[in-house]
């Protein structure tokens, strides 16, 4: 019989794949490949929902809440800067996420 994972190790485990895949996601789309990271950030995605671990806010920002495309602010969105907000537009399905900053 196989040994069980323990919830905490899966979490830590899930965790460090999130960020593994979150980078190569960046560096794809920084190469152009932006279908790539795409598909490893909906795979990251899978794992956190798989596990239950949240995204952390600095990854979560990276992701558009519509389509759930990787942003790359000169490649695939568009980040303005208003008074006390950060609007960001997806290419992909036009939308726009507001942060507070």
């Amino acid at each position: 019989m196989t040994r069980r994972i323990q919830k905490k190790d899966q979490m830590r485990i899930a965790k460090k794949r999130i960020e593994k895949l979150f980078s190569v996601a960046e560096k794809q789309a920084k190469s152009g490949n932006i279908q790539y990271a795409n598909n490893a950030v909906r795979i990251a995605r899978r794992i956190a929902m798989k596990t239950t671990v949240r995204l952390p806010k600095q990854y979560k920002h990276q992701l558009c809440k519509y389509c759930y495309h990787y942003l790359l602010p000169p490649v695939t969105c568009q980040v303005r800067m208003n008074n006390s907000k950060k609007t960001v537009t997806c290419f992909h399905c036009h939308k726009q996420m507001r942060y507070l900053y």
